[in-house]
């Protein structure tokens, strides 16, 4: 794709909506709309979709159009599965593998949200996010990496349909397991960082699936 054509900006910023469910599932997406919004014609916004249709973002459905990939239980509990087994290899293969200056600026990051308190969820949430795409790349494995964020940009459609329900209690376990993560791959210990990256995928599995359960099929 061209840097800075049309279909690129379209395809970067429906992508963008889709991820933050600014565009919700099973929205209807019209073409003439979208082109009158973003400023491009209609043949950018149709190819766009064609290829957030092949990124399983957009469903065609013939003689109706394009809407936003409706996000399933099963749909969650694959991608979690996948998660559950591969980001705690990433995070043993992160402790003897990492920068130690980005680790640092994380540890002092997360230093000054502990400071904090109730915890926001949004903004621990995105230096969490941080510290996995940390983990992730810090494996130097591009097959494990292109896997793991193809995986993230996904979870990002499902962790902001729950943003709002998510108990402080639970933002405060899963703060104190990010820095858990934190101390044991910068000591070294990837047996140990494995074993909080799986601990803390498993808790955000089990509330998910309990509210999920009520607000997707």
């Amino acid at each position: 794709m061209r840097p800075n054509s049309s279909k690129e900006k379209a395809f970067r910023i429906i992508r963008e909506e889709i991820l933050s469910n600014r565009l919700r599932p099973g929205q209807s997406l019209n073409e003439r709309s979208l082109s009158q919004r973003l400023k491009v014609s209609k043949t950018p916004i149709r190819e766009a979709i064609q290829l957030l249709h092949k990124e399983g973002l957009i469903e065609l459905i013939p003689q109706k159009g394009a809407f936003v990939a409706q996000i399933t239980l099963n749909d969650i509990r694959e991608i979690m599965q996948i998660r559950q087994g591969l980001e705690p290899l990433a995070a043993g293969v992160a402790a003897s593998s990492h920068n130690t200056e980005e680790l640092s600026a994380l540890e002092n990051e997360f230093a000054t949200f502990a400071e904090s308190s109730p915890k926001d969820y949004k903004t621990t949430h995105e230096a969490g996010r941080r510290l996995h795409r940390f983990i992730i790349h810090s494996t130097r494995n591009q097959r494990l990496i292109g896997l793991l964020e193809s995986l993230n940009d996904q979870m990002d459609r499902i962790r902001s349909l729950f943003y709002f329900d998510l108990s402080q209690d639970y933002i405060d376990q899963a703060f104190e397991e990010h820095k858990g993560i934190i101390k044991a791959v910068k000591e070294g210990q990837s047996v140990r960082a494995e074993e909080i990256m799986k601990a803390h995928i498993r808790n955000y599995w089990e509330r998910l699936n309990e509210l999920a359960i009520t607000r997707v099929y």
